[in-house]
């Protein structure tokens, strides 16, 4: 038969049903689209960028051997000087692919995208909710374990082979995510 949202126990009350929700839609746009739409100015302050070897959870990301080169790099996201996104990528290096040229545009997508030797073709987007560390926090200036949207990317090449990855934390005090789907219930 078909499942319910709730589920009677005998001699207790009702206990709702943990929803399952898989391919549910959700749109994150283009942070600097999305704020100047909202009448706010956003702006991007690097925090960090360097050519990092592979640790074993990069190397399985981007599936390349472990020590294998590549770009790092951490920044804030803010709309009226207020922070709004801590992020952080990944990038697979190549002297062949100049990406450091494109650091100004924090868009994981557009920075790849923009270069002309990369043919990219999908994009897998995962999105949690996390608490800050006390470091997130005080990037973003909110106290620490502050609930947060945690959204993670990789994007691929027209081979298939993932070629770079970011996690973006956006504050939960800021951010509502609204899907889109069929009926339900």
């Amino acid at each position: 038969g078909k499942k319910g949202i709730g589920r009677p126990q005998k001699g207790r009350r009702t206990f709702v049903n943990g929803a399952e929700v898989q391919n549910s839609r959700f749109e994150m746009n283009d942070f600097f689209s999305d704020m100047k739409s909202r009448g706010l100015k956003p702006s991007f302050k690097l925090i960090e960028a360097r050519i990092l070897k592979a640790n074993l959870e990069v190397a399985r990301i981007l599936k390349v051997e472990p020590g294998t080169r590549h770009l790092y790099f951490r920044s804030i996201l803010s709309a009226n000087d207020e922070p709004l996104v801590y992020d952080i990528k990944s990038l697979v290096y190549s002297k062949q692919t100049p990406l450091l040229e494109n650091l100004y545009n924090p868009s994981l997508h557009t920075m790849l995208s923009n270069n002309a030797e990369l043919e990219l073709s999908k994009s897998l987007n995962t999105l949690k909710v996390t608490m800050l560390t006390d470091e997130e926090a005080l990037l973003l200036g909110v106290p620490s374990n502050t609930p947060a949207f945690l959204l993670e990317r990789i994007i691929y090449d027209s081979q298939d082979q993932p070629i770079g990855f970011g996690r973006s934390l956006y504050r939960g005090d800021r951010y509502q995510i609204t899907s889109r789907g069929g009926a339900w219930l």
